[in-house]
């Protein structure tokens, strides 16, 4: 599994403490930017982070950061096969891997401390999707829209 990351300039501090922390833990990070003192708005930011997904789509999962979570989710929800929720909490963080199989985590780092926002991401990573009755209804989400 490869770690793609990205953020919009308000994120990029909440980012950089992410990337630092997995690689302490040798996971494999990539970073899509943006980098600090740099203004990016998060469409920009989404695009080149939806590309880097989808060089390997089965094995990469994201994280993607803006001020509140609901931009960067929305941008990403726009391509095919990325399934972005805006995590807020530990139980968010749950569900949305185990239920909705989402493969981008999204967070507002306006409104979560570093600390709970390396929580929400270290719960996204270990969560494993239950499929079953789940499965039904990703495979539904695949097919809007068409």
């Amino acid at each position: 599994m490869k770690i793609i990351i990205g953020s919009d300039h308000r994120g990029v501090g909440h980012k950089s403490f992410i990337v630092e922390y997995l690689k302490s833990q040798s996971i494999e990070v990539f970073d899509v930017g943006c980098h600090p003192d740099v203004k990016v708005d998060y469409p920009d930011v989404v695009q080149a982070f939806a590309k880097k997904m989808y060089e390997d789509l089965d094995n990469n999962i994201g994280i993607i950061l803006c001020g509140s979570g609901i931009g960067v989710s929305i941008a990403i929800n726009r391509y095919k096969h990325l399934r972005g929720a805006v995590v807020y909490n530990e139980e968010v963080a749950h569900t949305s891997r185990e239920h909705n199989n989402a493969n981008v985590i999204c967070l507002g780092a306006d409104f979560t401390s570093y600390e709970h926002t390396l929580e929400y991401v270290t719960i996204f990573l270990k969560g494993v999707f239950e499929g079953g009755r789940h499965q039904v209804r990703v495979n539904a989400l695949a097919k809007l829209g068409d």
